[in-house]
């Protein structure tokens, strides 16, 4: 049974590539152009983003170091 479920996943995957590519296919010049700027402006958003976040991670980060860097210091000078 396993079998048989998997396979209709397969065939659902293979089924969408097909209308991706003939949907691709159907487009006009202008359509895909349209279509790969909107793409690459949602990408760069989305760096933009990850960006963003791992800035405020760092920082989030820096107190914490230095406070363990000035407890470390303190057990030094006992």
């Amino acid at each position: 049974m396993p079998g048989r479920r998997s396979s209709k996943i397969g065939y659902y995957r293979t089924n969408e590539t097909v209308r991706q590519r003939l949907s691709i296919a159907n487009q006009t010049e202008e359509e895909r152009t349209a279509a790969n700027e909107r793409r690459r402006q949602r990408m760069a958003q989305m760096r933009a983003e990850r960006q963003q976040n791992e800035r405020l991670r760092v920082a989030e980060r820096r107190p914490q170091e230095t406070e363990d860097q000035r407890r470390t210091g303190l057990r030094a000078q006992q």
